[in-house]
């Protein structure tokens, strides 16, 4: 489900047939006027609907934390921190976690099989985090990279793995992880090479020092599909300018987004606002 609380409470109200719902729900959206994570999770509870959590890390975001805020944890797992939140509301019956490699996988069984939920010291260090600092981060700190490899029948893995993530102004600055697969895992898994990405900005405004945040989520199916339509796009937006008769080197910033757009003005206006 991804909508207001509101809308959740009307579906349910309307079909009481359903059976379980899966929200988003992580200490960082608990609260957060746009997910609406505690409401829904509130709304799932009147209705005595279990739920499934999805995003209990936040796309990665409360794993990846920068050192400052991390430290708000005093040592703890920032894996186990917003997992063990998660799982500890009520109604929770299953928690949805994207794990990468065996590692992670090992962790979050680790603390699973013993669960408990967090205690009132590890609550207040979430609330440390979720009420943290708004850091300068560093390239490696804002990315993470993940690279499969079909390697040649005996090719030097640790060769391939090392120029990869060392590779100047692309790996290099990333904290990266190198797979080695097989050309019928890259066939069966891996040829549409999918791709995404989890972006948080924020600010503020007025005298008053307002805060604002906004995030942008990417999940991509096709990369170099996606990557292609937007060529297109802007190819059509230099062809519009053109005929405007205007010229000379320009941005993506510089672009106005119904330039891109295969529909007119009247459409965009009439399906978008």
């Amino acid at each position: 489900f991804h909508d207001k609380a509101a809308v959740l409470d009307q579906i349910l109200t309307e079909y009481p047939q359903v059976e379980v719902v899966q929200i988003q729900l992580n200490y960082m959206d608990w609260d957060d006027p746009a997910v609406e994570s505690r409401k829904c999770w509130e709304v799932c509870r009147r209705h005595g609907k279990p739920v499934i959590v999805m995003e209990p890390c936040k796309g990665g975001s409360l794993v990846n934390l920068p050192e400052d805020v991390r430290a708000a944890l005093d040592g703890r797992s920032p894996a186990a921190c917003a997992i063990r939140f998660a799982a500890g509301q009520e109604g929770v019956m299953m928690v949805l976690s994207g794990m990468s490699n065996l590692p992670q996988m090992e962790e979050n069984t680790a603390f699973m099989q013993d669960f408990r939920p967090l205690e009132a010291e590890e609550l207040a260090a979430v609330d440390r985090v979720r009420g943290g600092s708004e850091p300068a981060l560093t390239t490696r700190e804002k990315h993470l990279g993940e690279c499969y490899v079909v390697p040649e029948e005996g090719a030097d893995l640790k060769a391939i793995e090392t120029a990869i993530k060392t590779m100047p102004n692309y790996f290099d600055e990333y904290d990266t992880t190198v797979t080695f697969i097989t050309e019928e895992e890259l066939k069966a898994q891996h040829s549409k090479m999918p791709h995404g990405g989890f972006v948080i900005r924020s600010g503020e405004t007025g005298e008053d020092g307002s805060k604002h945040i906004i995030e942008y989520s990417l999940k991509l199916d096709s990369n170099p599909e996606f990557t292609a339509s937007v060529l297109i796009c802007y190819a059509r937006a230099a062809h519009r300018l053109a005929k405007a008769g205007e010229c000379g080197a320009k941005s993506v910033f510089d672009i106005a987004p119904a330039l891109l757009s295969m529909k007119t003005p009247e459409e965009l206006r009439a399906g978008l606002l």
